[in-house]
């Protein structure tokens, strides 16, 4: 389960990850991934279609980057994944990729903050506050409900709250990290 909230200039994101096999590598199993120095990216879904796809957003990036000598927005990429998922639902022979995202960055230019959700057939929306992966029906219903701006620490407690309203409090020790991306660019994890 990955839960992403807006908070004043910031966007933190909780997630929750289950280790079903005791001898899994850390590295084997990120959900969380930098695509730019400004954009992250989360995921639910096939792990393989999943390093393909960041590698392949990874590599559009750092083209826009050399050619435009800029650094892209948190738009351009999600449309670039978005086409990409898509182009795959429509050629034959080829499998689409089986997995939801969530984008969230800065705009490089004027700072703001941007999550954007993509899902297996290349749609894209924006949100505000959003998650993905098991149970994301309940977790939606309560970010619907209860939604508001709040500072850093009230959006801990939140997010922690959404993640209650689908798990119980032992499954939610067992395996809980949170990520903060801020508009200084820097992905800080906890």
């Amino acid at each position: 389960i990955f839960i992403c909230i807006k908070f004043l200039q910031a966007y933190r994101g909780a997630i929750e990850v289950f280790y079903r096999v005791l001898l899994w590598f850390c590295i084997s199993v990120r959900k969380i991934v930098n695509l730019d120095n400004h954009i992250a990216h989360a995921c639910a879904g096939l792990k393989a279609d999943t390093r393909v796809l960041i590698n392949r957003a990874r590599v559009e990036c750092q083209s826009h980057r050399l050619t435009v000598e800029d650094p892209c927005t948190v738009e351009y990429i999600t449309r670039y994944i978005a086409s990409l998922q898509q182009k795959y639902t429509q050629s034959g022979g080829v499998q689409p990729f089986g997995l939801f995202t969530l984008i969230v960055g800065f705009d490089p230019y004027t700072g703001s903050p941007y999550l954007y959700q993509t899902d297996p057939s290349g749609t894209f929306s924006a949100w505000k506050a959003n998650a993905t992966g098991r149970n994301i029906n309940l977790i939606r219903e309560f970010l619907e409900k209860n939604f508001k701006e709040t500072s850093g620490q009230e959006t801990v407690k939140w997010t922690i709250r959404a993640l209650l309203e689908v798990l119980s409090f032992s499954a939610l020790c067992m395996r809980l990290s949170f990520s903060l991306l801020m508009l200084s660019m820097t992905w800080y994890f906890g």
